[in-house]
């Protein structure tokens, strides 16, 4: 049996979140939420993840600007 994949959902409308979060879980992946890139980014200092599913319209910090602040970051 292959481990859980850590997988974190990036989504400011929550119901959508949420949705995607649980059918992940069903899948038995390890999943972590946030509102938006300042949230995810907070996150991924606190965790390492597999994969990261992203909304590409947010607050604060959209899903490209996300991208390109983790390309600063880690490359």
């Amino acid at each position: 049996m292959t481990r859980p994949r850590t997988i974190l959902v990036v989504e400011d409308e929550s119901s959508l979140r949420e949705l995607i979060a649980h059918i992940l879980l069903l899948d038995d992946h390890e999943v972590d939420t946030a509102r938006d890139g300042v949230e995810a980014l907070y996150r991924i200092e606190q965790r390492e993840y597999d994969l990261i599913i992203s909304d590409l319209q947010m607050p604060n910090l959209d899903g490209p600007g996300l991208h390109q602040a983790l390309r600063e970051r880690y490359g």
